[in-house]
């Protein structure tokens, strides 16, 4: 769907834009929550369908993992590179005993195998035009393999761009200064589980109906967070993971380091919190090692690299070299994450005597106060938040805080550019664009506590605001629609209300039990 498009948040629309059974999208259609349940989508399906009814992926339905003739790293002469038949049951890829470039190199070929990558994945909708999931992620191990080379030659030369503008352009060096520290030090497994990330961390962009046939387990699968979705996936369908011969902890690694691929693209925007680190951040302290938080920074890196190629700009590699910074420095203190972004943060607001006067006036916390310059503009004057406080009732300010300023947190997707920054470049009134995105948080904040009973707790969630972001995005007319309609909402209660309740358009809330949606359901002329 091309960014900008107006689009029918129908459940049609679900189906066709996010691959996702419509049955989750109930509670777009419904005011009332639906009927509690004893367990993931499962339960609700045992009964229609047996276990026995599963389709056995070595059986004669395609598979979705891999193709038969499939080769092994013993199979493979790396002048030709040329698969060998083999017998109809699922390939190991032994990577034991070769150099980190030809196992990143055979993962690579592995990867170009696979129907549920080269078939099954949706288009991005957020890419180039013409630029598909799966040739991100060709590119990205590609550059994973000369990134475990050190030939950093021939990784610059896929995102160099001479014409970009000298402040704007990144050096061979300067990617060198970051990565270099990043790769010293792995070793065996490391490599295996960076190769798996490569292949799957955009897992969840898989189309539904594709999986479906295909026989894939969809549990916890819901459309919201495709992040999240890779995690489902990867849990459900543990023959995705078999062929890399990856110890019980090396596929929990990899499964995790999928959940948080996104977040220092997140953590740059006000999207996410460092905190969510931590649990990699401990099984590190644990190891007595850094490797498993390397690999999170370097496929972060990366992964922003083969999604941008030549728009790969200076300013994104310096977000990536502080985060990275900040890590080293906590893992060398022995400083969890979250304390320590909270520290730095109070910190930075202590040097901003106008913006901690105004938090502290307001009741916002220095992480929250951080996060909400960053998702509006960090140029904006602290006079334009006092008077988008000023204006907005105590209850949206408290549910923004309660959700942003704590390790247990909401992390984003698309919201900083459908409720922030996108509507500051339409030109909208930066008091309104501020009050836009608080009123955004705490609705889908306040919803998602009422939907627990329901979808299950959990401390960091997922919040999507794809739809809306392609509105606003399409210029200002759509800017100002979608900004028109959150300044209706006075009231947070009545908001919540409105947005999750059925029928009408505009924007609209669902929830799951990885977070929450908002959508856009666009407006449909009558019939002449």
């Amino acid at each position: 769907m091309p960014v900008g498009q107006s689009v029918s948040f129908s459940a049609l629309s679900v189906r066709e834009c996010y691959p996702v059974d419509v049955r989750l999208c109930r509670s777009i259609f419904f005011a009332s929550p639906p009927a509690a349940r004893s367990g993931p989508r499962a339960a609700a399906e045992a009964s229609d369908k047996g276990e026995g009814d599963r389709v056995d992926l070595g059986g004669s339905a395609p598979s979705p993992v891999w193709r038969a003739g499939l080769a092994t790293l013993a199979d493979l002469d790396f002048d030709r590179a040329q698969p060998v038949s083999k017998p109809s049951e699922p390939p190991v890829l032994d990577l034991s005993s070769v150099d980190p470039g030809a196992a990143l190199h055979t993962i690579g070929l592995h990867v170009r195998q696979l129907p549920c990558i080269t078939e099954g994945l949706a288009d991005a909708p957020t890419m180039t035009s013409g630029t598909e999931t799966r040739d991100k992620i060709f590119t990205q191990l590609q550059m994973m393999e000369h990134f475990a080379r050190g030939d950093y030659d021939s990784l610059y030369a896929m995102i160099e761009n001479p014409s970009l503008p000298e402040p704007l352009r990144v050096s061979k060096q300067e990617i060198i200064a970051v990565l270099e520290p990043l790769r010293q030090g792995l070793a065996g497994e490391d490599w295996k589980i960076l190769g798996a990330v490569g292949c799957f961390h955009d897992l969840g962009k898989l189309r539904s109906e594709w999986a479906t046939e295909r026989g894939m387990d969809l549990t916890d699968f819901e459309g919201i967070a495709h992040d999240f979705d890779s995690e489902a996936l990867l849990k459900h369908n543990p023959e995705l993971l078999a062929p890399f011969g990856l110890s019980v902890e090396g596929r929990e690694k990899v499964r995790v380091l999928c959940r948080l691929h996104s977040l220092p693209g997140m953590h740059c925007l006000g999207e996410g919190n460092a905190a969510a680190y931590g649990p990699l951040f401990t099984s590190a302290r644990q190891e007595g090692s850094e490797n498993l938080l390397k690999l999170a920074r370097a496929h972060g890196l990366l992964d922003v690299m083969s999604a941008k190629t030549r728009g790969f700009v200076k300013p994104i590699l310096n977000a990536h070299a502080g985060l990275s910074r900040f890590i080293t420095e906590a893992f060398a203190q022995g400083t969890p994450l979250g304390p320590k972004y909270r520290m730095e943060s109070s910190a930075e607001l202590m040097r901003a005597p106008d913006f901690r006067d105004v938090a502290n006036e307001y009741g916002i916390g220095p992480v929250a106060m951080k996060r909400l310059r960053a998702l509006t503009s960090a140029s904006l004057e602290a006079g334009a938040f006092r008077t988008a406080f000023e204006g907005l009732d105590p209850q949206f300010l408290y549910w923004f805080n309660r959700a942003t300023d704590d390790e247990d947190t909401w992390y984003g997707t698309f919201v900083q550019s459908a409720f922030g920054s996108g509507m500051l470049k339409a030109k909208m009134p930066p008091h309104e664009v501020i009050q836009a995105m608080v009123k955004m948080v705490a609705c889908a904040a306040r919803y998602r506590a009422q939907m627990e009973p329901y979808h299950g707790s959990r401390g960091k969630w997922a919040l999507s605001a794809l739809e809306p972001q392609q509105v606003v995005t399409s210029g200002p007319a759509g800017a100002r629609k979608v900004l028109d309609q959150i300044g209706r909402i006075r009231d947070l209660d009545d908001g919540v209300k409105e947005l999750s309740g059925s029928g009408g358009s505009g924007l609209m809330m669902r929830s799951g039990n990885s977070g929450v949606e908002i959508g856009y359901m666009a407006e449909v002329d009558p019939a002449p």
